[in-house]
């Protein structure tokens, strides 16, 4: 394993498409690709018009795309293709979660939130209040901690020494 990714540092071996002339640093990526090329080695879906260059991703599109919509939320009346996709939704929609889990209440309205970044979210978004967190490379302000470390990781690749003035 390792020395196939050492391999992979070579320069001076690449691999040429021989059809569109792409450069591969192994063999193995090289025959990948030129199967894109070649029309008559994919695998048609027999419901729909889309091929793919793996029996199993043509597999997967027929569970995710065509297969019987299995998994149902009664209370929201709503299907989904995935055990994952059923999940996410009760994680997420409000009506599914027990009251006692927002516990963080604004102290201008009504709402309840489950944590205290939403809260923070919602007290900048809604009445106006000042975002407490900066990014120590760009100076941007964000609401919470959260937010401010995953602009840290988009923008500024992971860089660990930003934590932000609170």
């Amino acid at each position: 394993m390792i020395q196939r990714h050492v391999r992979t540092h070579a320069l001076s071996a690449r691999h040429a498409c021989h059809r569109c002339g792409k450069l591969f640093k192994t063999v193995e990526s090289l025959r990948v690709h030129t199967t894109r090329h070649d029309k008559s080695k994919r695998f048609q879906c027999s419901r729909c018009d889309k091929n793919f260059i793996y029996p199993s991703l043509l597999h997967k599109h027929e569970i995710a795309v065509h297969e019987r919509e299995d998994y149902y939320c009664v209370e929201c009346d709503v299907k989904f293709k995935s055990s994952e996709s059923l999940r996410l939704h009760f994680k997420r929609a409000k009506r599914h979660r027990d009251s006692t889990s927002y516990k963080y209440e604004c102290p201008h309205c009504p709402q309840r939130f489950i944590s205290p970044s939403t809260l923070s979210v919602h007290l900048t978004c809604s009445h106006g209040a000042p975002k407490q967190h900066s990014c120590d490379i760009c100076h941007r302000q964000y609401s919470n901690k959260e937010a401010l470390r995953a602009h840290a990781w988009r923008l500024h690749h992971g860089d660990s020494t930003i934590e932000g003035k609170s």
